[in-house]
């Protein structure tokens, strides 16, 4: 008697812990499972950063390009920016020139319509 109640509280014990084995075995190849779906996804992910990483180098072409073009024009702006100053500058002075030859001749002016 006391050796079919050890056996069986053992049989038991043994039940529970094959149910436990069983059951972190079906948890590994679940696991197993999903990790593998995980790579054919992260094979498609990559696949997909591929093609945008290749978009964003063509990309970063055209910009460096743009850059590269723009400094050109700033370049050639600056050169005629400073040009156009000078001809300000230059226009400046023939204006007060002219402004002052007008301030000579001006009393002459009032003279000549008075004497008339």
């Amino acid at each position: 008697d006391f050796y079919k109640s050890m056996y069986k509280v053992k049989f038991e014990e043994v039940n529970v812990q094959e149910k436990s084995v069983n059951t972190g075995l079906t948890k590994l190849h679940e696991a197993a499972a999903d990790v593998e779906k995980m790579k054919v996804h992260l094979r498609e992910e990559e696949k997909n950063l591929a093609i945008v990483e290749e978009d964003t180098n063509k990309l970063l072409v055209k910009v460096k390009s743009a850059a590269a073009k723009a400094d050109k024009d700033a370049e050639v702006v600056g050169v005629q920016k400073e040009a156009c100053l000078e001809k300000a500058r230059v226009i400046g002075v023939e204006k007060d020139a002219a402004n002052a030859e007008l301030d000579k001749a001006m009393p002459f002016l009032h003279e000549a319509n008075d004497a008339a």
